[in-house]
């Protein structure tokens, strides 16, 4: 029988006909890379285009090319099958085939000047160059830091997984210590409606019979699955040959659980809480630099599983290890400004406890587990967006309630030590942006580092006196009367201990955009606890708040305390006209001046003074 070329087979003719022009130049090193392609090329007339052959070897001929045996297919048993292509085998030098690799050509190279260099590439490479800086220094202060990341259930299902998991991989090449919690409560919700099973909840806590409970267990295996697989993935480095040098560890002994039992009841089945985390075991796979995972499956030391708040386990995890951050990464839902529609950027821990009360929770409600029965619709709000409440749907509801939940975790975390909490979108970045950038991506919620900062009054001018005084002699400060003191008391600030003013500071507006942080002092034996810098925040927040974009200082002998914190030097005729009017010849002060670009900028500048997980007493 003749034989008919499968389409294959033409394919391959055309293409290495197309090919002709390029193949003789490069064909060694095609062969090479590739053993298929040097055995056709080993069947194909082509031109050999050097002449001197060192030691050579001859390439074997293809038995088959297209089809199986028998039944009459193309064997590429003998030359004539590959028609016009077919050529006996030929030579090629093997040493000729390496310097056509690697051989660099001198006379094609030339130097050029900077000129030269296109302007869109110097762009890329300065905003490149620009970016790295500035993340340069979050790189370093979150590395070796313990950090607990809690994923919603909704993202393992969506199309954000991926990126989610490779930006928490490179999280972890960048030093963070990691504990992942997966949450997986739709999941459950999907599987028991799978298997004709109905969702019970009483009150915040979800009713868990035996077949509750194997269907959480198949949908927590599923769950955990995925993610170590696709943790793998993400921690893989290029040229491993996918022997990752990093262990995703999920064990039963990083916690165990209790049951919730019968309450008002209510059998809760085995549904249950947190009983303990054994910190020092999970700090050991953190140092060991392993990634911990979690999942809401919990056991107890009788050998029963229960199904536990994923939010509660994040919490106790970040609480128990003394976790640098607790990172909540939502459905994509956030907090927003109603008058400007604009993300909320940062929340003070009284502002997230304000906010729960406005839907109903109270002080108790953060030491409870649990979703909590939050009744929006029933929540405080203004006039005109009162028909767009009772428009809300059921999701719309829920979706604020696990949003409020995460809220009322951090306020609990916080609390117990844990020095901040983040509220996270899973979009592609946003986790990086939140982290290692100073504009941030998401919402973040911190403690009261300002506790004890008030207004100054009447009776704070003697104990303002006896904090300057020291200062005043060394000729830090320049000398103010009680007169002085009682003139600008409405611009004065005090740092209270024990009722007892122990640092002090004052903020002078001039003008809509200028303002003057003076009388900066603490106490000698307050000093290093990092007053000062909590009054200068302090001071700069309230410049914020008052939309003042420039704050400034005048100073002879502290000259370096304001540049480390972003003052920087400017000349007498920067300051506002009025503060120019009355400005000290004989003192020649130096001008420091700061841009304030928001509340945000702070929030970042917060965390390079407070590394520590202690509140300053």
């Amino acid at each position: 029988m003749a034989f008919r070329p499968s389409v294959a087979v033409l394919l391959v003719q055309l293409s290495l006909r197309l090919s002709l022009s390029f193949i003789p130049r490069h064909a060694p090193a095609v062969a090479l890379r590739c053993p298929a392609t040097a055995r056709l090329l080993g069947r194909a007339r082509l031109p050999v285009p050097w002449e001197a052959r060192a030691p050579s070897f001859r390439l074997p001929v293809a038995r088959s090319i297209a089809g199986s045996g028998g039944g009459g297919g193309f064997t590429g048993e003998h030359p004539e099958d590959l028609g016009e292509l077919s050529t006996p085998m030929t030579d090629y030098d093997v040493t000729q085939a390496a310097e056509t690799i690697s051989k660099l050509r001198p006379e094609r190279i030339k130097v050029v000047p900077p000129s030269f260099t296109r302007a869109s590439e110097v762009t890329q490479a300065r905003t490149f160059v620009d970016n790295f800086r500035s993340s340069a220094p979050y790189m370093r202060m979150h590395a070796g830091q313990i950090m607990v990341v809690h994923i919603s259930s909704s993202v393992w299902s969506s199309e954000d997984f991926g990126s989610l998991m490779d930006d928490l991989g490179l999280i972890k090449m960048l030093g963070v210590r990691l504990v992942i919690v997966v949450s997986i409560r739709g999941q459950i919700d999907e599987k028991l409606a799978e298997m004709g099973l109905a969702v019970q909840y009483s009150g915040e806590f979800r009713v868990t019979d035996a077949a509750a409970l194997k269907a959480i267990k198949e949908v927590a295996g599923l769950v955990r699955a995925d993610v170590e697989a696709r943790m793998c993935r993400s921690l893989r480095s290029p040229g491993s040959q996918g022997n990752n040098q990093v262990n995703v560890i999920s064990s039963n002994f990083f916690f165990s659980s209790q049951p919730v039992g019968v309450r008002k009841g209510v059998d809760f089945g085995y549904t249950g809480e947190v009983r303990r985390v054994d910190a020092s075991s999970m700090r050991s796979r953190l140092e060991a630099g392993d990634v911990i995972l979690l999942t809401p499956v919990g056991y107890s030391p009788s050998g029963e599983s229960y199904y536990v708040s994923s939010e509660s386990l994040a919490c106790e995890c970040a609480a128990q290890l003394s976790a640098r951050k607790l990172l909540w990464v939502t459905d994509g839902h956030s907090l927003v400004h109603e008058e400007t529609g604009e993300q909320v950027q940062g929340m003070r821990l009284s502002d997230a406890v304000a906010l729960m009360e406005h839907y109903g929770l109270g002080r108790d409600d953060c030491e409870s587990d649990g979703l909590p029965p939050i009744d929006i619709s029933a929540a405080a709000v203004p006039e005109k967006a009162s028909a767009e409440v009772e428009h809300r749907s059921k999701f719309q509801d829920s979706a604020m309630a696990r949003l409020i939940n995460h809220v009322r975790f951090s306020v609990k975390a916080l609390r117990r030590g844990v020095s901040r909490a983040h509220l996270v979108s899973p979009v592609s970045g946003d986790l990086l942006r939140e982290l290692y950038t100073s504009d941030g991506a998401g919402t973040l919620i911190s403690r009261d580092l300002y506790d004890g900062i008030r207004r100054a009054t009447e009776r704070d001018i003697v104990g303002i006196l006896g904090i300057i005084e020291p200062l005043v002699q060394q000729g830090v400060l320049v000398n103010r009367s009680v007169t002085d003191l009682q003139q600008n008391l409405e611009h004065s600030y005090v740092f209270v201990r024990e009722g007892e003013p122990v640092a002090c500071g004052m903020l002078i507006p001039y003008g809509p955009d200028h303002a003057e942080i003076s009388c900066l002092a603490v106490k000698p034996e307050y000093r290093g606890r990092k007053r000062g810098d909590a009054m200068l925040t302090f001071l700069e927040r309230l410049a914020v708040g008052m939309d003042i974009t420039k704050v400034f200082v005048l100073s002879t002998r502290t000259v370096e305390f304001f540049q480390e914190r972003g003052f920087e030097e400017e000349p007498v005729d920067s300051l506002p006209q009025s503060r120019r009017a009355v400005y000290d010849e004989a003192r020649k002060s130096k001008v420091f001046m700061k841009h304030l670009n928001g509340s945000r900028q702070l929030d970042m500048e917060e965390m390079y003074w407070d590394q520590t997980n202690r509140v300053p007493r």
